[in-house]
């Protein structure tokens, strides 16, 4: 195929049509009619399940694969008070039943009839389970006249598309993967297979060239940068005003990276002819590079841009020393662009934040941390309890101190964790968090209780029980930053059905205590440890105004009962 149809995408999302046009309403009336079963019964119960879990009548909910794929993955068993395979069984034989009376019950390869090219093609394919997972691709192709010498990243994403709109798969991301990998395999060992290798539709190229491809004068003087940020000269007045964490100096390489790279992209300079930072700031190179990332994002002002901005304006300001003509120039720049952009939580979080509008979701999650214990306490492999009890201190953790992962997986028994007075306490050096103030909690007596039973009896089960960490990795350093935030993302998510992280968490038991005390926002401030009030209202509250408003307008409701008992009198 020499080029895509600019129509391709919009007709590949037809190719697997299925049930378009029915809804589950039809679907249950056509199981009722069924002879008398175990499966009829099963299925009619699943059906009303569904309905009753939705809030929604079996008529208004089209079976559709796509629709029903997102609603099924967004009903947890736990949000609905029933067991994990009850949740399972619903699924399935919803999923059976749309297959067995929607509109499309002829499977794919049936209602599709292959091409010569690809029948000949998948005939030379010996092994019958990589020829099968090859079907579903050629019937595509086949459908939409795309031969098998012309399949391309294009082709692969219109498969996806065919997929995601129709199939009743449960994964179409998956499926395209799976397909690529077997028609890698087929063209390493089928003779005669199409001289085609497949790579995922899904990964982008990345823009970001690395420092090692610039020119060496341009990487010593970004060594340079790293060794005077991190040793500052205290003499200097220029000089930064303490040094920069070795995680702040990574985060300043990647933007050095990334701005390099955008001009080079955009043409406004020769890759060969970057020699220093310096060079950043010639002529409107500031402006031009900004203006890279700008369109990069349909032409939005993003917070992660005025972020690159500012640390572009502090490398000027403190490294490359600007004259204050052009520092002028590159400061206002940043001005505007931070004026562009909202200090208000993102929508993203806001959508998360409105589960705990709903009382239940706060008890469900204040309330995890002693249902995983005591789902801990009846397992019966030592190494599982532990983990149960593993998870449990870190959402107790999390809840009460509100700490950022980082810090959290970090936890140091030698340094961090002491007890005085019969009381016991966490506390995180300066140099160790984000805006290098110190953290200092007093641990609730409940929770104190549990890490005292966790370090004497569960944690001696796991990994490392010598390592100096509370939350240890197999190989004796703090557990992995990856491997901690799936496990308590998918723990909470299938205990409770919420969609949570673990930075959520801040955010979340900031609206929970400030909807408890309106006049409670200096004193969350103080336990994020943020140093500025204005910090915790623009980027971490801001959905509790509706708390506020109830109290506010209590407030006026007794006033306006003193001023009638007022006139009374």
């Amino acid at each position: 195929m020499k080029a895509i149809d600019p129509k391709f995408l919009e007709k590949s999302r037809t190719v697997f049509t299925s049930n378009a046009d029915t809804t589950l309403a039809e679907i249950r009336a056509k199981v009722a009619l069924t002879p008398a079963s175990a499966a009829r019964r099963d299925t009619l119960s699943a059906l009303d399940s569904f309905a009753r879990f939705s809030e929604r009548p079996l008529a208004t909910i089209p079976a559709n694969p796509r629709h029903l794929r997102g609603m099924l993955r967004d009903h947890s068993a736990a949000r609905f008070g029933v067991s994990d395979k009850r949740m399972a069984n619903i699924a399935s034989l919803i999923t059976s039943a749309v297959r067995a009376h929607g509109a499309g019950r002829q499977p794919v390869t049936t209602r599709i009839p292959l091409t010569d090219a690809w029948n000949t093609l998948l005939s030379t394919v010996s092994r019958r389970q990589r020829r099968m997972a090859l079907y579903r691709l050629a019937s595509f192709c086949s459908h939409m006249g795309v031969a098998p010498t012309e399949v391309t990243k294009d082709v692969l994403i219109g498969f996806y598309e065919a997929l995601e709109a129709e199939e009743l798969v449960k994964h179409p991301k998956n499926v395209v993967k799976f397909t690529i990998a077997n028609w890698n395999m087929c063209s390493r060992e089928v003779p005669g297979w199409p001289a085609v290798k497949l790579h995922s539709p899904f990964q982008s190229t990345p823009y970001t060239l690395p420092l090692t491809s610039f020119p060496t004068s341009f990487q010593a003087d970004v060594a340079a940068w790293v060794d005077r940020a991190s040793k500052p000269d205290v003499f200097d007045p220029t000089a930064l005003k303490k040094p920069l964490k070795a995680s702040t100096i990574a985060g300043y390489i990647m933007t050095i990276r990334r701005f390099a790279s955008a001009l080079v992209h955009r043409g406004v300079v020769a890759q060969a002819n970057l020699n220093s930072l310096t060079d950043f700031f010639s002529g409107d190179r500031f402006k031009q590079g900004l203006t890279f990332f700008v369109e990069r994002d349909g032409g939005a002002v993003t917070r992660h841009l005025v972020a690159l901005a500012t640390d572009l304006r502090n490398i000027a300001k403190h490294y490359c020393k600007l004259a204050p003509g052009p520092l002028s120039v590159v400061t206002g720049i940043c001005n505007n662009l931070d004026n562009q952009v909202r200090k208000e939580l993102s929508e993203t979080v806001r959508r998360r934040l409105r589960q705990f509008d709903d009382p239940e979701n706060v008890k469900r999650l204040l309330s995890l941390p002693a249902e995983e214990r005591a789902r801990g306490l009846k397992c019966k492999n030592l190494v599982r309890q532990a983990r149960f009890m593993e998870r449990a201190l870190t959402i107790d953790i999390l809840i009460h101190c509100c700490l950022r992962i980082q810090n959290l997986r970090t936890i140091n028994l030698e340094t961090d964790v002491y007890t005085a007075n019969g009381k016991s306490y966490l506390t995180i050096s300066a140099e160790r968090v984000k805006n290098g103030r110190h953290l200092d909690f007093e641990l609730p007596e409940p929770v104190a209780e549990v890490l005292a039973d966790f370090l004497t009896i569960y944690r001696p089960r796991l990994a490392s029980p010598d390592s100096p960490y509370l939350f240890a990795g197999d190989e004796g350093g703090p557990r992995s930053h990856g491997a901690m935030r799936e496990a308590l993302t998918k723990c909470i998510k299938q205990r409770t059905g919420l969609e949570m992280h673990p930075h959520l968490f801040r955010h979340t038991i900031g609206k929970i205590v400030v909807e408890q005390d309106p006049g409670a926002y200096a004193a969350f401030s103080q336990h994020l440890g943020h140093k500025r009030l204005d910090t915790t209202l623009s980027n971490y509250l801001g959905t509790e105004t509706k708390a506020a408003g109830r109290h506010v307008n209590g407030l006026l409701t007794k006033a306006m009962g003193k001023a009638k008992d007022a006139l009374n009198d």
